[in-house]
């Protein structure tokens, strides 16, 4: 404990804490999760998914304000509700009435989690990105690692890996990477 009295040795410590919680935030996915925040398929694209091909119609996509946000069965998300909660007030963003809401979690790092709007329910949680997601209000497709514009060599895996998913009946479902 002497080493603790020393300004440098606890800022070394404050320093080492942060990180190791930083590191870990991804990895507070309960295992009974349908989603998990890793990849669950293998596989590869033939062709890249089109997001015309999982669209939704104009009457489908939800309109009015979305539900309070409901982080019940979630504990790992009360410390990310500030962020939840404001990308809901900005409305249903993401497949006809979703809301996909992104934080930061260090350089290249995105966290993000899905809320149905109707319910204010949150669908997954813990989906990491090193360079964000693609995603529309009228598709059910999302990409995570979008390569559009990105150099080839210049990221590296798994993380920077295109990983695209459909949602179905408020669960995602592996399309291919």
């Amino acid at each position: 404990m002497e080493l603790l009295k020393k300004p440098r040795s606890r800022f070394l410590l404050i320093v080492l804490a942060s990180f190791v919680i930083t590191a870990t935030a991804g990895f507070m996915i309960k295992p009974d999760r349908p989603f998990r925040a890793k990849p669950v398929t293998n596989k590869a694209c033939v062709l890249t998914p089109n997001f015309k091909d999982y669209a939704i119609g104009p009457a489908d996509i939800y309109t009015s304000r979305p539900a309070d946000l409901n982080l019940v069965g979630y504990p790992e998300a009360e410390a990310y509700r500030a962020f939840i909660r404001s990308a809901t007030l900005r409305g249903v963003n993401f497949a006809g009435k979703y809301i996909v809401a992104e934080w930061g979690c260090g350089t290249d790092c995105q966290n993000h989690a899905i809320v149905n709007a109707t319910t204010g329910k949150l669908i997954a949680f813990g989906l990491r990105s090193a360079y964000g997601v693609e995603f529309y209000k009228n598709s059910r497709l999302i990409a995570f690692n979008p390569n559009r514009g990105l150099e080839e060599g210049t990221y590296s895996a798994p993380l920077a890996r295109t990983q695209f998913y459909s949602i179905e009946n408020g669960k995602l479902i592996p399309v291919c990477n």
